[in-house]
């Protein structure tokens, strides 16, 4: 029997680390906000031109660091567990919290989602794992990993897994590598891997999408560039659906970054 978490949730950290990196992007946020309309006044520039680059500048910032947060948040409310027949299981303590909008309901599930961490890893988990079904039709079981390699703090992976309702699915999940005993759940999940997907490695499937939509982004966004009314290169008529069109190709990118760095 095994049971590996993160040193931070481990620690109690995880509500205060969470609650801290949202406040320090919205901050942030609001300060590069400021200053983009600030250094326009001070240093002669553009108005128009220099509020466009902040903007597109401050939100492609804010969502990197959304989706690093994110990230940090699975590897840190991610629990694997090996029971004593080898069976392993991935137990996410978000999914025992139900989410809703707004500030306080954010505050709330991230203290919730501490208390939940604490009682799976203070006996709950040890305690189901002892019975013979262990954790068995309760939380999905990994049966085969698909996918496995390296990513920006710890290992992205891809697995068939058995979802408590005997449905079997393919789910994403992240190992921090800063995770105690990580070298030896790797193991684990090597040991999980088809003999396809050891010799020839998948490569993503979103490779031609990504390099696309990122075209697209940046092709609209010079358009959108070309004809804001403090350019004139185009007709201005096109400045506001070019950028509404932007936006949506940058968030069609950062969907593809994410579904390959996860090796889906």
């Amino acid at each position: 029997m095994k049971i590996w978490i993160s040193q931070r949730a481990q620690k109690g950290g995880y509500a205060v680390h969470l609650l801290a990196r949202m406040a320090g992007i919205l901050v942030l946020a609001v300060v590069l906000a400021v200053l983009g309309g600030i250094a326009p006044l001070v240093f002669g520039w553009p108005k128009e031109l220099s509020m466009l680059l902040m903007v597109l500048g401050v939100t492609a910032l804010v969502v990197a660091l959304a989706v690093a947060l994110g990230r940090r948040s699975e590897a840190d409310t991610m629990i694997y567990c090996r029971d004593d027949e080898g069976r392993l299981f991935a137990v996410d303590a978000r999914s025992y919290v139900r989410q809703r909008a707004g500030g306080r309901n954010v505050m709330g599930a991230a203290v919730k989602t501490q208390r939940i961490l604490a009682n799976l890893t203070g006996g709950v988990l040890q305690k189901y794992m002892a019975q013979p079904q262990s954790l068995t039709g309760l939380t999905p079981q990994i049966l085969a990993v698909e996918n496995l390699k390296p990513a920006a703090g710890g290992y992205a992976l891809v697995c068939a897994v058995r979802m408590p309702g005997g449905a079997e699915a393919r789910q994403s999940y992240f190992v921090s590598a800063g995770m105690e005993d990580a070298d030896e759940l790797l193991h684990e999940l090597e040991k999980l891997r088809s003999l396809e997907s050891r010799l020839e490695p998948r490569d993503t499937r979103h490779t031609g999408a990504l390099v696309v939509s990122a075209a697209a982004a940046l092709l609209l966004g010079a358009v959108c560039a070309a004809s804001h009314p403090a350019v004139g290169l185009l007709d201005s008529a096109l400045y506001f659906p070019c950028l509404g069109l932007a936006f949506a190709a940058v968030c069609v990118v950062v969907w593809f970054a994410v579904k390959r760095s996860r090796g889906e």
